[in-house]
């Protein structure tokens, strides 16, 4: 089986390459993601992958029955960060393939397509059935919708969960949890001279914001918390008094205790900021994704499978396990087995210079197919 794995992976590199290009025309910007998911079910069916729908959060879900209730779900996000809808170009140069978009996550979208004609064709056999899942809403204030949609509609029938985000060999097992808010000043501003003195919005805006920035960070042991002011907006001329000042604010933690502090300490300081009078605060909630809870009964069984996988493919190997902020702090929010990982190497993700290398891709295809053929390999139940 292994020597046809690899066989088949290398096989497969040439049409795997060219799936990317083609998803790769194909714009998706957060929550418009209909474009592919009208591109990939009819792939699936092309392909003879029947029976596949798109759910009410706009998924591609095909499933695969193995006479079991409790399914192995796996997932790549449609979405991508790039808010454009009209194609970007795609420029090859040796091994290397650029475009917007092209590695997060469109690489791995096209190599779980592959990877389910695969598992289709081989009949393979599994304690649990599996859902292959095209996902949307994965991207910035999409606040991991499409997942969140999958597991609400499945409830207890998700044992585990594979995302496919990322550059192999990795493997993310923690969840690093956000909050993110729109926090807006409004007075009555005035003219720059005649007015002088009275309230400025932008003024106590930026004081707010010193204030963010001095805040303690919570003593929370192992626990990884950071802010940040990613935009602001505000004023109308450099002859007025603004009006009003707004600003886009985040926590994120892999720990929920410290995003609760962090969700705390903010709503003090508005409330300060409110206090000093002359100019009206509001704090608004635009997303929300929850960090990790106790570690799930079965998550290092999961793991297994993936370090095994690895070693199959690239011997000696060391797998790193990190944080991030993916499809899988859905689950392991809920105490359910769940891990990150690729099927390909490159870089400057969510930038418009990224790039994969497309001599990786037979082998990321490889881990995918031997990840499977390990969950095969399994006689019972094991999460």
């Amino acid at each position: 089986m292994k020597d046809h794995i690899t066989i088949q992976a290398q096989k497969t590199e040439a049409e795997l390459e060219a799936l990317i290009e083609a998803l790769c025309t194909i714009p998706a910007p957060l929550g418009q993601e209909w474009a592919r998911a009208e591109f990939v079910q009819d792939w699936l069916n092309g392909n003879g992958l029947t029976g596949s729908w798109i759910d009410r959060s706009g998924n591609v879900i095909f499933p695969y029955s193995c006479n079991s209730e409790k399914y192995i779900a796996f997932t790549a996000h449609m979405d991508t960060v790039f808010p454009e809808t009209e194609p970007f170009p795609f420029v090859r140069e040796g091994t290397i393939a650029k475009c917007p978009g092209i590695g997060d996550d469109t690489a791995n979208m096209a190599a779980l397509m592959l990877a389910a004609r695969w598992v289709v064709q081989q009949r393979l056999c599994f304690p649990y059935s599996l859902l292959f899942v095209w996902d949307t809403g994965e991207e910035g204030l999409g606040n991991l919708n499409g997942v969140r949609g999958l597991m609400e509609d499945y409830a207890d029938r998700i044992a585990a969960l594979v995302a496919l985000d990322g550059v192999y060999p990795g493997l993310i097992d923690g969840a690093v949890g956000s909050v993110r808010w729109r926090i807006r000043a409004k007075t009555s501003g005035g003219h720059s001279f005649r007015n002088f003195g009275s309230p400025n919005a932008i003024e106590r805006m930026a004081a707010l914001i010193g204030a963010l920035y001095a805040q303690p960070l919570p003593d929370a042991e192992g626990a990884c918390t950071t802010f940040n002011v990613g935009s602001i907006a505000g004023g109308t001329s450099v002859n007025t008094i603004a009006q009003a000042c707004e600003i886009l604010y985040e926590v994120r933690s892999d720990s929920a205790a410290a995003l609760n502090t962090m969700e705390c300490a903010l709503n003090a300081l508005v409330r300060g900021a409110q206090q000093r009078g002359g100019v009206d605060f509001s704090c608004e909630e635009i997303g929300r994704r929850p960090a990790a809870g106790a570690r799930a009964e079965g998550q290092d069984a999961l793991e297994s499978h993936w370090k095994r996988a690895v070693q199959a493919v690239l011997p000696g190997q060391e797998v790193r396990c990190t944080s991030g902020s993916t499809d899988c702090n859905i689950p392991l929010s809920m105490a359910i087995p769940a891990m990150c990982v690729g099927a390909y190497r490159g870089g400057a993700a969510h930038t418009r210079k990224e790039w994969i290398d497309c001599a990786s891709l037979s082998t990321g295809y490889a881990l995918l197919l031997h990840l499977f053929h390990s969950f095969a390999q399994e006689d019972q139940q094991f999460l």
